[in-house]
């Protein structure tokens, strides 16, 4: 009887497979496989289990693999799966008795996991977390998994077209003795338009009733400034179930102003509208996103820890700028209500 799901069964029929021509093991080496690492055994040659020469503890040692193919449940339409191409970092920690981790059972699990649905990434690596320890005979395991979700988004406006968007999702999970520790992260690009150069061209002028800035209030016409590209990254660890994507990209939404991939002229000026209307530093994008998602999660766990990081890709300058914030749910419970 096939205890397969529904979406298994769906998935194993999509995903490729083939297998490459080769001289049978026996053919080449004049006995089977099966009495070839039969003979290692016995003989205590199985490299991995044996002592090293120096007996030190290894904490992290393990695969980075790219283009894994990792199906989750679309965050945007319950019922529905996608796939990601993902980076997958599946590491353990290697005992002082031991020379070698046994690199094919970590290629193994990951294979193993390619025909199963998940709920999210987390999912996924703290089952491919659970997987590399039970393989490894080992308790510590880390597991990092990053993938780009791409999905399209409706513009209507003078004319109905579409954008092909794309939000970076991770997860990672840590095991040891305790239990596993998990964490989600959103990457996203968003735009910011510089306050500083717009104060100082206001003050540029000796005449306040001149008509660039009497006639027009602020208001409808922004004052003059640049922008630049910024690439965040926001991450959430510790105890709690995962946020739905929809609602961080609503609380994101409400603090900065992400990219869009195709703008007919009308969002164009909306966008780039918005941002110089409501101007940031980096330093204020990175401080207001933490306060939003705190909002969000500021009844959960107190242990639990939100981290922002962003690269803003200067316009006027040729260095980028980037700059990070971390702080649990208690910390900002205590800091933003004294």
């Amino acid at each position: 009887m096939n205890d397969q799901t529904p979406l298994q069964l769906l998935y194993a029929a999509t995903l490729p497979r083939h297998s490459r021509a080769q001289i049978p093991f026996e053919q080449r080496f004049g006995r089977s496989h099966v009495e070839t690492i039969a003979a290692m055994d016995a003989q205590g040659d199985d490299i991995p289990d044996q002592a090293p020469a120096c007996r030190l503890t290894l904490p992290a040692m393990g695969v980075n693999r790219s283009d894994i193919p990792i199906l989750i449940a679309d965050p945007f339409t319950p019922g529905r799966l996608v796939q990601l191409a993902c980076e997958v970092r599946a590491h353990a920690g290697l005992p002082a008795g031991r020379r070698g981790i046994h690199v094919s059972r970590i290629g193994d699990a990951i294979a193993g996991l390619a025909a199963q649905p998940f709920g999210s990434l987390e999912h996924y690596a703290a089952t491919l977390c659970e997987r590399v320890a039970e393989v490894q005979e080992c308790e510590q395991v880390s597991v990092r998994v990053q993938g780009v979700l791409s999905y399209l988004e409706d513009v209507i406006g003078v004319k109905h077209k579409a954008s092909i968007e794309h939000l970076t999702l991770s997860a990672e999970a840590s095991r040891s003795a305790e239990g596993i520790i998990s964490a989600t992260g959103l990457g996203f690009n968003h735009i910011t338009a510089c306050p500083c150069v717009q104060q100082t061209f206001k003050h540029s002028f000796a005449e306040p009733d001149r008509p660039l800035l009497g006639a027009i209030s602020e208001r409808e016409l922004p004052l003059l400034t640049h922008s630049q590209r910024c690439r965040t990254t926001i991450t959430i660890a510790g105890p709690g179930a995962p946020v739905p994507l929809s609602e961080l990209l609503a609380c994101v939404d409400g603090v900065v102003f992400r990219c869009q991939n195709t703008l007919p002229r009308e969002f164009e000026l909306q966008l780039v509208h918005a941002a110089h209307q409501r101007p940031q530093f980096l330093e204020d994008a990175l401080r207001d996103l933490l306060h939003a998602v705190h909002g969000m999660l500021r009844q959960t766990d107190p242990m639990r820890r939100i981290s922002v990081q962003s690269v803003s890709m200067e316009s006027i300058h040729d260095f980028d700028i980037s700059g990070e914030i971390t702080y649990t749910i208690g910390e900002l419970n205590q800091q933003l209500t004294s």
